[in-house]
């Protein structure tokens, strides 16, 4: 059965920013190193607001973190995990996107929904 959104038949529900927020450490132990620059600019992030987070932290190893904060941030209640995972899809991270998105269904706190169905809240 197809599960990606922008593909067919089914997205992850609409859910609260805090939600998102949860599951930010799951995306830099899956989302490749060489696409994380890629996949904020995707997502809307500017050289500058890149360059000010690489420039401001100690572990290399959270920038990823802090670029989606910064990220959810920008886009406050309009921020979507679907919007992460079609933007992986289309700089070409297929595998992290669907890493993500079972990490996230199988967390119990995200369900799918069929497209065109009436919107449903997160299990939070």
């Amino acid at each position: 059965m197809n599960r990606r959104p922008g593909n067919g038949n089914r997205v992850l529900t609409a859910v609260p920013v805090a939600a998102i927020r949860q599951f930010f450490s799951c995306h830099q132990n899956v989302v490749p190193y060489k696409s994380w620059y890629k996949l904020m600019r995707v997502l809307g992030l500017t050289d500058n607001e890149i360059l000010v987070i690489k420039d401001g932290i100690q572990n290399p190893e959270d920038c990823l973190y802090e670029m989606m904060v910064k990220w959810l941030n920008k886009m406050g209640h309009s921020a979507s995990i679907n919007t992460v995972l079609d933007a992986l899809e289309t700089i070409g991270e297929r595998n992290a996107r669907e890493k993500i998105e079972d990490y996230m269904v199988n967390s119990g706190k995200f369900i799918y929904q069929e497209d065109g169905a009436d919107p449903a809240r997160s299990l939070l």
